[in-house]
């Protein structure tokens, strides 16, 4: 796959002494640099990533115009999501939900499914399994089905903010063993779902959330270059 040259936010971010982790600056490995001239289909479909209904606790408020920073640790069974503004870093959403998609099975009758969708994500998936297909897209947070992985993100980006004019920006925690192969795989998943994607090894991030609650630490663990 070819790999489009770095950003300006890129270069910055690998650059800049308030981005380093643990004290070093951040590798032009960990930055996602996909193509997003890929000829695969990477758009984002609203439409077909609509859910059922959400409480009012599991609905984000959105400031039209917002700037959300998205935290992913996409595991074998459940998937993490913690969402913050970029304002004042306050966290809006912190939820877990099964890493898990659901497809209709073909014969389906009208009715059966609700609001006859074709496509079930999380415990709504789980709970009408008997009439589903289900697709665990990730084994040890490596991809293992491309296609399933990007209707997953797709509707973790329909959860946290489906304003037009949210920009969404995500770290993703990669495996420590996680390959090239792999690596390009979860960048490229995110590829026009988010507008700005970082992948970090889980232990940097294990190490940034206990350095958080020290208290007698003053360095947010968020990139200031992304506020």
């Amino acid at each position: 796959m070819n790999q489009s040259s770095t950003t300006p936010f890129e270069d910055s971010l690998a650059s800049s002494q308030d981005t380093a982790f643990l004290g070093y600056p951040a590798s032009q490995d960990l930055i996602s640099t996909a193509d997003s001239d890929n000829d695969q289909d990477l758009s984002f479909n609203k439409a077909k990533f609509t859910s059922g209904p959400r409480t009012s606790s599991e609905r984000p408020q959105l400031d039209t115009g917002a700037t959300l920073l998205v935290g992913l640790d996409l595991g074998t069974s459940r998937t993490c999501i913690q969402l913050a503004s970029a304002k004042n870093d306050a966290s809006t959403l912190n939820t877990e939900i099964p890493t898990v998609v659901g497809y209709a099975r073909s014969g389906i009758l009208p009715g059966i499914l609700p609001e006859n969708r074709t496509v079930f994500f999380g415990d709504e998936a789980l709970a009408h399994k008997l009439h589903l297909d289900l697709v665990y897209p990730l084994q040890n947070g490596v991809i293992t089905n491309f296609e399933a992985a990007r209707d997953f993100l797709n509707h973790v980006r329909s959860r946290v903010g489906t304003s037009e004019d949210t920009e969404l920006r995500v770290v993703i925690g990669l495996p420590s063993k996680a390959g090239e192969k792999a690596r390009e795989d979860l960048s490229l998943a995110a590829t026009r779902i988010f507008d700005r994607v970082i992948l970090i090894p889980e232990p940097f991030l294990a190490a940034l959330g206990s350095r958080e609650s020290n208290a007698n630490s003053d360095t947010s663990p968020i990139p200031s270059s992304w506020i």
